[in-house]
């Protein structure tokens, strides 16, 4: 096999070597070795050595250097007629050995080369790894909505300190609604805060020394930029001299907790008033009744007559304390579109009679306020209630004033605490000089039966009412107040695009009397006793009953065709629902009258809001209720 250095060193340049040894290279290892070979001067080993390490960094390989040794000594013995090659190789063994041991150093150098790289280079791709992990984890702890804090621990002692150290944008923000100024949560800035945040460094302390996570629970921040901030605090140590902190901001939550707590409580009393009104209506329709039999008996000229209006005076009073109950039914009222400026013109003689005469009342409608949707009783209770707290709160004359506006809100009142979306609404707004509210009454003026009036004046239901009607709307109430420079009381109702329906009116038929039969079925004796005898005042043959079953029977005998079935909606042994379907499955052509002391709800779960369906809602005055029985039986059947 020939070898790339046959025609070595003079004889043309080698097979392969201009890959890796230069022609130049060749020829002066050839002429080092004859030198040395025919002087063996040592000294020339270091230009040996000099050469070696020439190649060394040239890259040859040792392989490569022991084959051009081989034939560069087989070409001196050619030249030189030197048969005995072993000799040659004897004299050049130092030669050899010193560019050996440089062959060797070269593969340990690039083996080690190797080595290195190979350990830099996983060392790189660890390290991108990580970094890449790192960055994940940044853009994690950057994104979560929770805030995570990092402090260092100074002397643990009562004199120590937590010393801020980093945290996510969520705790940067939870940091700068606390004070801007704040650089450990040990600094209150003048705030109250709850617990005592001293209580905190002890807790952290507490957390690294058991090595072991703990939640710390609720801690409130309160002063008068901020309002009441709730934050749950959790810790976990990170080393013996650092600290974690997961802070969740949970005041919405906690608000979220008082609204539901306050609707629970709204549901409540709403359950409680359905089940008074009832048995109270009833009683409430007996008094209207005899109280007006006995006026009409009496006279108006008898001094006993103004007894009896002080009576029904009263009646009303009590009867507008009911519909104050039952307004926190949900289904109360009949919302429609309405202009509110001709709502509050209508009653504007109503309110100017509930001031006294030392107060001075003003007025200031805008000329083109957008309509709103909304029951128009429930728009004037409202506007009846707010007047009368106004005036209540006012010591010796004073002023009140009630004002309408049209209202815009954007993104950028959003942005500035607005409790509205963006969009347009109609504020209402009653402000008094009178004494004003402090802070804490303001947060219980809506609960329901607190009140700071004598009990002789106030029942505490009034402005929770204003509330359950004006939220049923999809609008809020806004206080202004404090303690001697007045109230200003604004509601806030989304404006509707359509136009303002007519103000109803109701119809007073001219005829009262009448000669038809009524079966008249309640099982409340007063009730029932007031509504006969003003039914035969009228003229009707009128036939009672105490039951439902009892009304049944008296409809079943042949000789009886009732014209109109007055019947109470509950009643024991047969309700008038069934009542009417077994009386008009009889006699199709009999007229059907309910009367309830329930509130919306019960009546519609009865099915009492269905259309075609007349109800008398309780409590009722006998002139009421013979101009609703006339209203049905002179009605079109089919209409």
């Amino acid at each position: 096999m020939g070898s790339r250095y046959g025609r070595c060193c003079g004889a043309g340049r080698p097979h392969g070597v201009a890959r890796v040894i230069s022609e130049e290279h060749q020829k002066r290892y050839f002429r080092f070795l004859e030198s040395y070979i025919d002087g063996g001067d040592e000294r020339q080993l270091l230009e040996a050595a000099d050469l070696g390490r020439e190649f060394v960094e040239a890259g040859v390989p040792a392989e490569e250097l022991t084959e051009l040794h081989e034939f560069a000594l087989a070409r001196l013995a050619r030249e030189r007629a030197m048969p005995e090659l072993a000799k040659i190789a004897s004299a050049s063994q130092p030669f050899m050995e010193v560019m050996m041991a440089y062959s060797l150093e070269f593969h340990l150098q690039v083996e080690s080369r190797r080595s290195a790289e190979n350990e830099l280079r996983e060392v790189n791709d660890e390290l991108r790894r990580r970094v890449r992990e790192l960055e994940i984890y940044k853009r994690v702890f950057q994104a979560l909505p929770l805030g995570v804090s990092v402090f260092a621990l100074h002397d643990r002692s009562d004199s120590g300190s937590l010393e801020f150290i980093l945290g996510n944008p969520a705790a940067e923000t939870i940091r700068s609604r606390i004070d801007p100024e704040i650089s450990d949560p040990g600094t209150t800035a003048g705030a109250r805060w709850e617990p005592d945040p001293a209580s905190l460094l002890e807790e952290c302390a507490e957390v690294v020394r058991r090595d072991r996570p703990a939640d710390l629970g609720v801690s409130v921040f309160e002063d008068e930029v901020a309002g009441a901030l709730y934050l749950h605090t959790r810790a976990f140590p990170l080393s013996d001299d650092h600290v974690g902190l997961h802070i969740e901001d949970i005041t919405e939550r906690r608000k979220l907790e008082a609204q539901l707590r306050h609707a629970q409580k709204m549901e409540a009393v709403g359950r409680l008033a359905g089940g008074f009104a009832h048995d109270f209506n009833n009683v409430l329709t007996t008094i209207f009744n005899f109280a007006e039999f006995a006026a009409e008996r009496v006279g108006a000229q008898s001094p006993a007559y103004q007894d009896i209006q002080e009576v029904l005076q009263s009646a009303e009073r009590a009867a507008a304390i009911t519909r104050q109950l039952l307004s926190f039914s949900r289904t109360q009222g009949s919302p429609r579109v309405l202009n509110p400026n001709s709502q509050l013109r209508n009653i504007d003689r109503m309110i100017r009679g509930l001031i006294e005469e030392d107060v001075e009342y003003h007025t200031r409608l805008s000329d083109d306020s957008w309509n709103i949707r909304m029951d128009p009783v429930a728009l004037e209770q409202v506007v009846i209630n707010l007047v009368i707290n106004a005036r209540d709160a006012l010591s010796a004359g004073g002023t009140i004033s009630l004002e309408t506006e049209n209202l815009t809100i954007n993104e950028l009142d959003r942005s500035r605490g607005a409790t509205l979306k963006p969009g347009e609404y109609v504020a209402l707004a009653v402000t008094d000089d009178g004494t004003g509210m402090s802070e804490e009454i303001q947060r219980k003026i809506f609960e329901p039966f607190f009140t700071t009036k004598d009990s002789s004046k106030g029942t505490g239901l009034g402005l929770s009412i204003c509330l359950d009607l004006v939220e049923q709307t999809g609008g809020v109430i806004r206080v202004e107040s404090s303690v001697g420079r007045g109230t200003t009381i604004q509601i806030v109702i989304p404006r509707v695009q359509e136009e303002a329906e007519g103000l109803r009116k109701g119809t007073q038929p001219e005829k009262r009397e009448g000669s038809e039969t009524i079966l008249v079925a309640e099982d409340d004796e007063g009730v029932r006793q007031s509504s006969c005898r003003a039914l035969r005042a009228c003229g009707y043959r009128v036939l009672p009953a105490v039951t439902g079953a009892e009304a049944l029977r008296i409809c079943e005998a042949d000789r009886v065709r009732p014209d109109l079935l007055l019947t109470d909606v509950v009643m024991p042994e047969l309700g008038g629902r069934e009542l009417a379907a077994r009386v008009t499955a009889l006699h199709p052509e009999v007229r059907v009258l309910f009367m309830s002391g329930y509130t919306g709800d019960y009546n519609e779960e009865r099915g009492m809001a269905e259309p075609g369906i007349d109800l008398l809602q309780k409590p009722f005055s006998a002139e009421m209720l013979v101009r609703r029985v006339r209203e049905i039986l002179d009605s079109d059947p089919d209409g």
